[in-house]
């Protein structure tokens, strides 16, 4: 019978004291200007995630609570974007040599992966240390969210060229309690593959070119694959402003990509094109520059006499976007509506009522 997951006591024990430790050092108000302060402020929630990842549970008195919740700001304006999207990057542009280094250089890069993944560890465990406390998702700065993204929009479709670290990845998130591990996808995501999986994709390959019936085998095999993955039902609904914000970085980073650049800056700013409706000959084109939603009516279409574009939340709330320059309309992403997991996105042509679902159907 296979033994129920326990957390580590040392473990346990470690993160309690230094809970209690920072939290005594930190008995005092804090200036935001003393900088001083920045590494403890972020410890005490990393501790905290840590913890929660654990499943345990902090016993808080409520001055105590309202005293960790009031760091919650400082926590998050500490934290730096730019070291995650380093992080990114230097893991897109060297993960590939994995399979050609080997010995004292092999290693060397793994244990420099590694500490990029790390870093991307520290931020996630900072988030999750802020909610066990708020009891909700904190509010991102728009950096913090923008740098979160990007690094997911650049990491999930090469993630598998970091399958040669094999058991380093397992054994990152194996303090962690089992059903919190997807948090940390970059390291959770395959981990039960083994180290040799890049080297058995080219037999594969080998053995569908020597037999080519062999792929009704594989494609059978990736049918059952999918039936067995984790059902996605009961995971907790992402908010609109989310789903726009994580499309536009994805689009970002396909874009760069496809131009040959992997530098991608922190800020805002630049329109990304989310959707075109229809794609073949568009009439309506919604773009993103991180901060709106633009919508843009292409020539010749033209809105119904006196219509605008409306998001509407079935059974609870409309709201028109603002007309700008002429054939565009906009909302900003900060709007309480965006706040909501779906909705419809309505815009009455002069010749057809056109109807768009949001998140956009893959």
């Amino acid at each position: 019978m296979k033994a129920m997951w326990q957390p580590e006591k040392e473990l346990v024990d470690g993160t309690a004291k230094k809970r209690d430790e920072i939290l005594c050092e930190l008995s005092e108000e804090i200036d935001p200007r003393d900088s001083k302060r920045y590494p403890k402020v972020l410890e005490l929630f990393k501790v905290l995630g840590m913890r929660h990842v654990m499943g345990l549970e902090e016993t808080l008195t409520s001055d105590l609570r309202e005293k960790i919740i009031s760091l919650v700001p400082l926590a998050l304006a500490y934290l730096k974007p730019e070291q995650v999207l380093a992080a990114a990057e230097n893991i897109v542009l060297r993960a590939p040599e994995l399979l050609l280094l080997e010995d004292e250089a092999l290693t060397k890069l793994e244990d420099e992966l590694e500490q990029d993944l790390k870093t991307r560890d520290r931020v996630e465990l900072v988030l999750i240390g802020a909610r066990s406390v708020l009891g909700c998702d904190p509010e991102l700065p728009l950096e913090l969210e923008t740098a979160i993204l990007t690094f997911e929009g650049l990491l999930k479709e090469e993630l598998w060229r970091l399958l040669p670290l094999g058991s380093r990845r397992a054994a990152a998130i194996v303090w962690a309690k089992p059903e919190m591990r997807q948090r940390f996808w970059w390291w959770a995501l395959g981990e039960d593959l083994p180290q040799t999986a890049l080297e058995d994709l080219s037999t594969s390959a080998r053995i569908i070119h020597l037999f080519p019936k062999a792929r009704q085998e594989l494609e059978s095999m990736i049918v059952a694959e999918k039936f067995f993955e984790f059902s996605e039902a009961g995971r907790e609904k992402i908010s609109l402003r989310e789903c726009f914000l994580k499309t536009r970085y994805e689009n970002l980073c396909q874009k760069k990509r496809q131009e040959g650049i992997f530098k991608l800056a922190a800020d805002v700013g630049e329109e990304i094109v989310l959707l075109r409706e229809p794609e073949d000959s568009p009439k309506i084109t919604l773009s993103s520059d991180g901060r709106k939603i633009l919508l843009d009516i292409e020539p010749p279409h033209r809105l119904r006499g006196g219509e605008k574009p409306v998001l509407e939340i079935p059974g609870r709330e409309k709201k028109e976007f603002t007309p700008t320059e002429r054939g565009r309309y906009e909302l900003l992403l900060d709007e309480e509506i965006f706040k909501a997991p779906a909705g419809k996105i309505l815009v009455l042509l002069e010749t057809e009522d056109v109807f768009l679902e949001v998140p956009f159907k893959k």
